[in-house]
């Protein structure tokens, strides 16, 4: 059958039109989309280009119109581009591939030219760090992404000591040259913690108590809260009341660590069903911190013993094994095992 020039036209004009369509297509899926809670209490999806997203929330440039600012209380989720290596880094990361994933990440970095994206990725390189149970690596591209912006959202990646072994992540020497960063309060923050229950205890506590009063509420706040780390003993009721509302005061991704000192702290006061909470609580906020997570439980489930409420403590115990199995069995790197439950019925170490 002959092709007319009209025929002709009419199949040009539908593959264009295929072709259009794929153009299209491709351009949203590389937009960035934003699922946004309105204060009417509606969900609504905004698509564009993020500018920025620091802790007060996203600049978000729309295809069309002018730059709108969205408040970090209304973003319920963010869809946004990853490169290859970014990608292959997070599922190493979900993998618990830590060694693998962090050199995924640092060649992500790299290659990102969004500097609200490169944040996001070296706070994921902090965690690989931390799990590595490299405290000083940690603590350096932490600073690096603090100093790119202060008011960074990925603050709470923070590395400070919580636990009794985190201190053995970091040499001393690296904590000592933070603990002395002339006019950097994230970098005295983590070095003090670090040095908090080493020979060098005095210069430490000295540094908190002066970050206790800093400028960044937050600084001032974790400041305060490491503080507790050796003061636990002989608490009264107003002074645990005022330590829980230096827990509500901060912003939740930076409470998980004060919440597992004042859980312990309520544990040995023999107050079990408010430590319970708060260590339960401080597992559940930080996921990501899988040793504090872990320890969090392991502290939950030890005070249901102490308190003869055995049944309550194996289903924190099987909480444990299933999420944390590897860190009871085979122990914090840097750290004594987490131990394992009390009771006869927990199973044997099969060395594996």
């Amino acid at each position: 059958m002959a092709i007319t020039g009209s025929s002709r036209r009419r199949a040009i004009g539908k593959v264009l039109g295929v072709v259009w369509a794929a153009l299209c297509t491709a351009s949203l899926a590389a937009e960035d989309v934003v699922t946004v809670r309105t204060p009417a209490g509606s969900v609504v999806s905004r698509n564009g280009t993020v500018v920025d997203y620091s802790a007060s929330g996203l600049r978000l440039q729309p295809a069309i119109g002018r730059e709108v600012a969205i408040p970090a209380e209304q973003i319920v989720r963010l869809e946004t581009p990853q490169s290859a290596a970014h990608a292959e880094a997070e599922r190493l990361f979900a993998a618990r591939d830590y060694g693998s994933a962090a050199d995924k990440f640092a060649a992500a970095v790299r290659g990102e030219d969004r500097a609200w994206m490169r944040r996001e990725i070296l706070a994921r390189l902090v965690h690989c760090y931390r799990a590595l149970g490299d405290g000083d690596s940690a603590g350096r591209v932490f600073l690096q992404l603090a100093k790119g912006d202060p008011t960074a959202k990925q603050f709470a990646a923070i590395p400070l000591a919580w636990r009794a072994d985190d201190r053995l992540s970091v040499s001393q020497r690296q904590a000592r040259e933070w603990l002395d960063s002339p006019g950097d309060g994230a970098a005295n923050l983590i070095g003090a913690s670090h040095l908090l229950t080493t020979t060098e205890a005095a210069d430490a506590n000295a540094a908190l108590e002066r970050l206790s009063t800093d400028r960044d509420a937050r600084i001032a706040l974790l400041a305060e809260a490491q503080r507790w780390r050796v003061r636990r003993a002989g608490l009264v009721a107003d002074e645990i009341a005022r330590r829980r509302a230096t827990v509500e005061r901060l912003p939740t991704p930076l409470r998980a660590g004060p919440r597992f000192v004042l859980g312990e702290t309520l544990a040995a006061a023999g107050r079990t069903d408010e430590a319970v909470a708060m260590l339960v609580c401080a597992a559940i906020e930080r996921p990501e911190e899988r040793p504090l997570a872990a320890a969090s439980l392991v502290a939950a489930a030890r005070a249901l013993e102490s308190s003869q409420r055995a049944e309550e403590a194996k289903l924190v115990w099987r909480e444990l094994e299933r999420d944390f199995g590897d860190l009871i069995r085979q122990g914090d790197r840097n750290g004594p095992r987490f131990g394992a439950p009390s009771n006869t019925e927990a199973e044997p170490d099969d060395g594996r």
